[in-house]
């Protein structure tokens, strides 16, 4: 995936050699929501009869990661920033809704952790109340 995205970067490059945004529109803007999910479906639907969005795919990326951080001890909270900044979250918060979807993962660390528990995970609010 990383050399599809360098050949992808260069390519654009030449397009656009001062763009701001990786993925541009025509302007050098972020793409509307819309645009977004019409290609998604268009790009999905040739190739996949199951039904799904967009942010299913997103989803299964925050998900996927935070499964991986079990047994890890202080490493959680040095994963959550990464994965809230590769998500372009502005703040850890955001980021914790997936967290909540994970079953049972704030309890594993809570137990690995002891009293710790809110050093690794600070200032963030208890989905389980």
């Amino acid at each position: 995936m990383r050399e599809l995205l360098v050949r992808y970067d260069n390519a654009m490059s030449k397009l656009l050699p001062d763009r701001k945004i990786f993925f541009p529109n025509h302007e050098d803007k972020c793409h509307w929501n819309i645009w977004v999910y019409k290609q998604f479906n268009e790009l999905w639907y040739k190739y996949n009869d199951a039904k799904t969005v967009a942010y299913s795919l997103r989803h299964n990326y925050a998900i996927e990661n935070i499964n991986k951080w079990t047994n890890r001890g202080f490493e959680v909270h040095d994963n959550l920033v990464a994965l809230s900044k590769s998500m372009g979250h502005s703040t850890l918060t955001s980021t914790m809704y997936y967290y909540s979807l994970v079953p049972k993962l704030a309890g594993i660390i809570e137990n690995l952790s002891g009293e710790s528990y809110n050093e690794i995970i600070p200032d963030l609010p208890n989905y389980e109340e």
